[in-house]
């Protein structure tokens, strides 16, 4: 399934947007443009017409989100949400035209994909992929690796007893239940090798278990951010492309805790994962996943297509078409990734930090906020992954006359490692990662303080709770911040403590870290050094 054309009118963003001359070569389009431009909106429409409509039904309470006109006084035309004229997609051959046909031509995921954990609670089959009710608009989360695994071993179970011919070993059953997915985390993750051994044990707490280097065998709650995010997407396009065989693939912001090297290494995974026969979709606007795609054209001519939804009027009727790749196309690509840097009033000092790119990222907004008043000239920014803070650095050198200073997570890294990372003019942190000195007990502390007049047992009870997750948690102090955000809501009444782990940490959390505290002193330290003993 590939698609020709989309034409959608008074639908989210679109009073008329027709986006039309998609070649039936094409193996990948990308929806390239700055935030709020439109992208995701496309991918609202693709899943509206496909899935939406063919699993639930149009919301009424929901029409607001995805009609134009909609107004809390006039409500919308009678007859409801008329989808026929609101969202129109031509294939290149036959179109869909059965309710399962629909929902097996479109598959979408949004850009809220976070997974922590999987534990495997109970075994049970489990149904159709295509049968799958996850969300009906692209703001909504879209976690799949728990339901992945389960999928995993229902299907394991029902080809052991009913599919295998009785001659295949237990190695071959293991190598064709995990075989694709393994071989391309392997392509991902090769320096160093990390690789997928097992689905663990399903009867006893099972989970996804891999090796990285001397670690064996650890579970998936142990992988990065940008492990999590990898494996997640090449786990579910594997296992979905078995049903859904036929079909557009949408991803909203694949990019998304990944640093630049591994967006390019991922998205090239992705294209070479998906049938001939289908069409990924990505919606983006990060300079590695547009360089990869870029380079992927230049392998294939003719197979990738590039939308650009920048600088486009929407509140008018706009035609969009294929994009050629010149010189001031790349240009543009580059200023919609620097945007955020390039618009501000440049601060003396730019400390990149590891985190998701952009304004989004946890590490940089909670420095941000812990370090406004005391260094109002510093901006922190989050880049990616481990390595690429380099890059950037490079690249913003080159455009503001401010101080750059990397800023790397101390993670695992030995003396010797540090020592050599300081030799090249990094700053590295005491502690393993910024949860430790959000979480740190002299913190939570004063989130007791703050939120009850009953601070001394309250304190009591938090401090033993995070000790008890963490030793049920291998020590992971990432693991165990959703508990003490659910803890903090329960039993201090905050109920403005966020709706997920990074706004509990951003929004509620950072802000305790306060001058005074001997936390707040090491952290300056670690990242200023010298320079603490002077703001701005």
């Amino acid at each position: 399934m590939k698609i020709k054309s989309i034409h959608l009118h008074d639908f989210k963003r679109f009073t008329d947007l027709t986006i039309s001359e998609l070649p039936e070569t094409a193996r990948l389009v990308v929806l390239i443009g700055p935030n709020g431009c439109g992208k995701s909106s496309v991918f609202d429409a693709l899943h509206g017409k496909a899935v939406v409509r063919h699993v639930w039904g149009w919301n009424p309470e929901q029409f607001g989100y995805w009609n134009k006109t909609y107004s809390s006084e006039g409500g919308i035309a009678p007859g409801g949400f008329n989808d026929a004229q609101k969202i129109t997609i031509e294939f290149h051959g036959n179109s869909p035209n059965t309710d399962i046909s629909w929902r097996k031509s479109i598959y979408v995921r949004s850009a809220y994909r976070n997974d922590p954990d999987v534990r495997m609670g109970r075994l049970e089959r489990v149904g159709a992929a295509v049968d799958e009710s996850r969300f009906m608009r692209m703001i909504e989360n879209d976690a799949v690796v728990q339901l992945n695994y389960r999928r995993l071993v229902s299907d394991g179970l029902e080809e052991a007893f009913e599919g295998s011919d009785g001659n295949t070993t237990l190695g071959d059953f293991r190598k064709h239940l995990i075989g694709d997915v393994r071989e391309a985390i392997r392509q991902l993750f090769d320096d160093p090798l990390l690789d997928l051994n097992s689905l663990g044990s399903p009867l006893r707490d099972g989970t996804f278990r891999f090796t990285k280097g001397d670690a064996k065998r650890f579970s998936y709650e142990n992988l990065s951010g940008g492990e999590k995010a990898a494996f997640d997407l090449v786990l579910d396009l594997v296992l979905k492309r078995r049903e859904f065989n036929d079909t557009v693939f949408c991803i909203d912001e694949p990019e998304a805790h990944l640093g630049l090297r591994l967006q390019a290494k991922l998205l090239k995974g992705l294209y070479r994962l998906i049938p001939d026969n289908c069409q990924l979709w990505i919606a983006t606007h990060s300079i590695g996943m547009m360089r990869s795609a870029y380079d992927l054209e230049q392998e294939n001519p003719g197979t990738v297509v590039f939308l650009d939804f920048d600088k486009r009027d929407f509140d008018q009727p706009e035609i969009i078409t294929p994009s050629k790749i010149n010189r001031a196309a790349w240009e543009d690509m580059h200023r919609i990734v620097l945007e955020d840097l390039a618009a501000l009033i440049v601060p003396n000092r730019i400390i990149l930090c590891e985190g998701k790119y952009g304004e989004e990222g946890l590490d940089a907004q909670c420095y941000n906020t812990i370090f406004a008043e005391e260094y109002p000239d510093t901006l922190f920014v989050s880049t990616g992954g481990k390595g690429e803070g380099v890059n950037y650095s490079m690249v913003i050198k080159a455009i503001v006359k401010a101080e750059v200073v990397l800023l790397r997570d101390k993670d695992n890294l030995s003396d010797r490692e540090i020592e050599k990372e300081k030799a090249n003019g990094k700053r590295v942190l005491s502690r393993t990662k910024i949860e430790d000195y959000l979480l740190d007990d002299e913190v939570l502390s004063a989130l007791c303080g703050k939120h009850t007049n009953d601070g001394e047992s309250k304190v009591h009870e938090l401090l033993k709770l995070k000790q008890t997750k963490l030793k049920d948690r291998g020590d992971n102090i990432k693991a165990i911040v959703n508990d003490l955000r659910k803890w903090t809501i329960q039993s201090l009444g905050v109920q403005n403590a966020g709706d997920n782990y990074s706004s509990f940490l951003q929004d509620t959390i950072a802000s305790l870290v306060k001058p005074g505290m001997k936390t707040y002193e090491e952290l300056e330290e670690d990242i200023f050094g010298n320079d603490s003993c002077m703001s701005g």
